[in-house]
């Protein structure tokens, strides 16, 4: 067991004692601060979910395919475009449905 001075009246006391048992003042502990926990556990959950991220496999080629088409029916639906840009869009999904049916030989 180490010994220490205390800050208050110098006598000797251990390391491990909470007070001076000479004169009742309060040793400070070292170490880190409990406010300091929280953003050590948002760091340490930040890298947690880039490690698993990296970890999770991506989506292959087909679901790639799968989705862009999803969107591109998704972008001609919205109420916003003008008709000609709607048909457009249209033909390019057929387009890209068709593409997907002779590369998979299946519906997307």
């Amino acid at each position: 067991m180490a010994m220490t001075a205390c800050r208050e009246c110098g006598k000797e006391i251990s390391t491990t004692a909470k007070a001076c048992p000479n004169c009742g003042a309060s040793v400070p502990r070292s170490g880190m601060p409990k406010w300091l926990w929280v953003p050590i556990g948002l760091v340490a959950g930040f890298v947690l979910m880039l490690v698993i991220g990296a970890l999770a496999p991506p989506p292959d080629e087909e679901d790639r395919a799968r989705m862009t088409i999803k969107a591109c029916w998704e972008q001609q639906g919205r109420k916003s475009n003008t008709p000609d840009t709607a048909r457009g869009l249209a033909g390019a999904c057929e387009w890209m449905e068709r593409e997907f049916q002779a590369k998979y030989r299946h519906a997307p």
